[in-house]
């Protein structure tokens, strides 16, 4: 086994640990239940609502991928710049406004799901919670003040963005 996918299957699982440990602390049987407790703004978004009003964390509507809007981008851990106008088919594809690895200053290389490789079960859900932790990481960086920060999230590393969950 070579040396980087050791790296993303050690990553992967540690991250799995660290999703289940931030329910385990905060006494949640779920994502939702997290959300909740901790007073933090949650949209299951479908093609049929419209735009937020507000940044807040967005789920797709069966809970198995999340991303974070801030008012302005969707910043999407699926994303990078090379997908442009292809379609992820991870619930999130039709949100309407612009993406932020994709469009905000020629976007990400590399998305954040694919730099630890996180492991998507038969059921097509994100059993490691990578997406949520990645998520509650974007919400923490951009912050009240999304404009200044931007550019550092597109500059941050997955391992980076994960250490930024807790809010």
């Amino acid at each position: 086994m070579m040396d980087t996918e050791m790296y993303r299957i050690a990553s992967e699982e540690a991250n799995e640990r660290l999703f289940f440990q931030v329910l385990y602390d905060s006494k949640c049987k779920n994502f939702i239940q997290y959300l909740e407790k901790r007073k933090i703004p949650y949209v299951r978004w479908s093609e049929s609502h419209p735009l937020p009003e507000y940044p807040c964390l967005v789920l797709t509507t069966e809970d198995t991928h999340a991303a974070y809007y801030d008012g302005e981008y969707l910043w999407n851990p699926n994303d990078d710049r090379y997908l442009r106008d292809n379609l992820l088919g991870d619930g999130l594809d039709g949100f309407p406004s612009l993406r932020g690895f994709r469009d905000y200053m020629g976007g990400l290389e590399v998305s954040h799901n694919s730099d630890t490789a996180t492991r998507i079960g038969d059921s097509g859900e994100d059993e490691g919670g990578q997406c949520f932790l990645l998520s509650l990481g974007y919400r923490n960086i951009l912050g009240s003040n999304p404009v200044n920060n931007r550019e550092k999230l597109l500059h941050m590393t997955t391992r980076k963005v994960v250490g930024r969950k807790i809010s």
